[in-house]
């Protein structure tokens, strides 16, 4: 089953996102074949990172809290709030690859 994780950051993230994002990285690679998608959540102006969204393939609320107990940027305190929901996959539009807005590099 497909679990939403929807993860809301701590205020001012930014420098505990940037100490631990290699960590953060790297432990993604190893849940690479059960993620189907992953990626941060923005502010309205698309300049702060804000929190982290995950749907990934578990088996059961027990493996999606076991991924967030080993997560870098929740053991190091990134994460002010997580929900985790499991849902069912409905229109899938593969050919849009996402906002092709310009957002500014973080700083």
């Amino acid at each position: 089953m497909i679990w939403a994780i929807y993860c809301t950051d701590v205020p001012e993230s930014r420098p505990l996102r940037d100490e631990h994002r290699l960590a953060h990285r790297a432990y993604l690679k190893l849940y690479a074949e059960r993620i189907f998608f992953s990626g941060p959540l923005w502010d309205d102006a698309c300049y702060d990172q804000i929190g982290s969204l995950f749907l990934i393939d578990l088996n059961g609320r027990h493996e999606a809290e076991a991924f967030l107990a080993e997560e870098p940027y929740t053991v190091n305190g990134v994460f002010a709030s997580i929900r985790v929901t499991p849902m069912t996959k409905g229109h899938f539009n593969a050919g849009l690859s996402g906002d092709k807005r310009e957002r500014p590099a973080a700083v």
